[in-house]
């Protein structure tokens, strides 16, 4: 599997989780019986939520269209390139997945607040995986494979 694909698809399973652990409060109930959200919210929660990861992969996309980078000079450079990308990607998603899901376990946070945290942690943590992507994604030719 080539490390572009390996890198899409991380991508997409964590926008995909992203929405599932979100659809999940209007469907799991507190100790009284009522779901954590009610399906009005749907409207509201939705939005910030693509909006995270939009800004994210809209610049991994545009990499991939225009490809504006040389290929790595050495193979060995472009497999460490690889892992770093995939370990940054992988922290990264892991750590919005949890922000994201606190609200199961921590019971007073409502969903704005931890929406909001994810927001905030993606804003700050983008540096860490923007670059690498789109640097990964917007190599000419083709990505090193592992």
């Amino acid at each position: 599997m080539t490390a572009r694909i390996a890198l899409a698809l991380l991508w997409l399973a964590a926008l995909l989780g992203a929405l599932l652990v979100t659809e999940a409060y209007f469907w799991v109930h507190d100790a009284d019986g009522y779901p954590l959200l009610l399906p009005p919210d749907r409207s509201s929660v939705y939005p910030p939520v693509v909006a995270i990861y939009s800004a994210t992969i809209a610049p991994l996309l545009a990499a991939l269209y225009f490809r504006p980078f040389a290929p790595p000079a050495s193979a060995p450079r472009g497999k460490a390139l690889n892992r770093l990308a995939l370990a940054l990607t992988g922290f990264y998603n892991a750590l919005l997945l949890y922000l994201l899901a606190q609200g199961f376990w921590h019971r007073g946070i409502g969903i704005e607040e931890i929406v909001s945290q994810a927001k905030q942690a993606a804003l700050l943590l983008g540096f860490l995986v923007v670059p690498v992507n789109a640097y990964y994604f917007g190599i000419k030719g083709k990505a090193g494979e592992d």
